[in-house]
């Protein structure tokens, strides 16, 4: 819309800011994604209206956006006094922010999705990437560069956590020249659009350190690129063949769609262990991702239930599932409290004082018997469970 308008629109803009902003609600890791198209907007409103008209749509978009974002913003200012957790920030921001950051992170993010079904594939692109970096004077896994696993190029998997988009990512290097050589059939405003979403994969790759996880991350990235996809192909193919290539990302996608590891529709020998959705209970769900956790987890809240203990205290890392304490303890029960306990931390603030727990489950106590004034009662495989006697 902004392109075809005549004049600039204030509802268009809203709409913009509203998607914007929920997209940066979503998950913050958004920014990366938007900053391309933040810049190019005003530039493509400057065209159609005056500075001062162009100064009160910005205003608009800065306020829609900041108003989406300001409940969670606004405590995080209160908690770390920046808008973000700069613990956070700082353990997965790129600290190499050169041309050699820019190559590395950018490689590495692109060909671990060119993942293929062929070992010798695999090898020979994981033999490129190293080389580069060879040639760079890094390792592969520079710790400046990489937060979450080691990087190696090997099958696709149907595991919801590390799975890939290798036949996207390849239909977004065929695209690129193709934008090149039809540009004229396609027009400027398909080749700018489809060079602002390269761009926001360049900068979600640099802003960024690589970790094994980043596919998640990616998915607005994809959906950007989709557009692109149709426009292009749309242009170099008849409608039977874009059909047919359009019809073949549907089919590739049939073992993710019914054997997606850990929660498959249809369970597959030798692809998932576990049963169907449609016949898993509500409770194994719970532990899909995490199957090893569900023995020790329900043992220590099984003893908290016994003690008929109402005010339970949770002294867990960061990383550690909360949740599935709360479904196995009942919650929500008008007669359960569960609070976390936390010292040191500027989250610690928030601790209630006159919080008197009668059991609290703790992951990082060690062998300590003690946590204030209750005593271990028990521990499983590194959970420990203090009860006040």
């Amino acid at each position: 819309f902004l392109w075809t308008e005549q004049k600039s629109n204030w509802r268009t803009i809203l709409f913009l800011s509203l998607a914007a902003g929920l997209a940066f609600a979503t998950k913050t890791t958004a920014f990366a994604f938007l900053i391309p198209f933040a810049i190019a907007t005003p530039v493509l409103l400057l065209r159609k209206t005056n500075l001062k008209e162009l100064l009160k749509l910005v205003a608009l978009a800065v306020l829609v956006v900041g108003l989406v974002n300001a409940g969670y913003v606004s405590r995080n200012v209160q908690t770390y006094g920046t808008p973000f957790d700069p613990e956070h920030s700082s353990r997965f921001g790129n600290e190499l922010l050169n041309w050699r950051g820019l190559v590395s992170t950018t490689l590495r993010t692109a060909f671990f999705q060119l993942q293929t079904p062929w070992d010798g594939m695999n090898l020979q692109l994981m033999r490129l990437v190293v080389g580069i970096h060879f040639k760079m004077g890094m390792d592969v896994n520079d710790p400046r560069t990489t937060v979450i696993g080691e990087f190696s190029i090997g099958n696709p998997t149907t595991h919801e956590d590390i799975t890939t988009n290798p036949l996207h990512a390849l239909l977004i290097l065929v695209t690129v020249p193709i934008s090149l050589f039809t540009i004229k059939r396609t027009g400027r405003r398909a080749f700018i659009y489809f060079l602002l979403v390269l761009i926001s994969f360049v900068t979600f790759s640099f802003v960024f350190k690589w970790q094994i996880f980043a596919s998640r991350l990616l998915l607005p990235f994809f959906l950007l690129a989709a557009p692109a996809f149709g426009v292009y192909f749309g242009a170099i193919l008849p409608t039977w063949a874009a059909v047919a290539v359009s019809v073949g990302l549907v089919a590739s996608s049939f073992m993710w769609l019914i054997s997606l590891y850990p929660r498959p529709l249809i369970p597959l020998p030798g692809k998932t262990e576990w049963p169907s959705v449609l016949t898993a209970s509500r409770e194994q769900m719970y532990f899909a991702s995490m199957p090893s956790a569900y023995e020790p987890m329900k043992s220590v809240t099984t003893l908290i239930l016994e003690s008929r203990c109402r005010d339970v205290g949770m002294a867990i890392s960061g990383a550690g599932a909360e949740y599935p304490y709360w479904v196995l303890l009942g919650a929500p029960r008008d007669d359960l409290r569960i609070e976390w306990i936390v010292a040191g931390t500027p989250s610690a603030q928030y601790s209630d004082p006159d919080f008197q727990p009668c059991a609290v489950i703790c992951d990082t106590c060690g062998d300590e018997q003690h946590f204030r004034e209750l005593t271990l009662l028990t521990q499983f495989r590194g959970i420990n469970l203090y009860i006040r006697r």
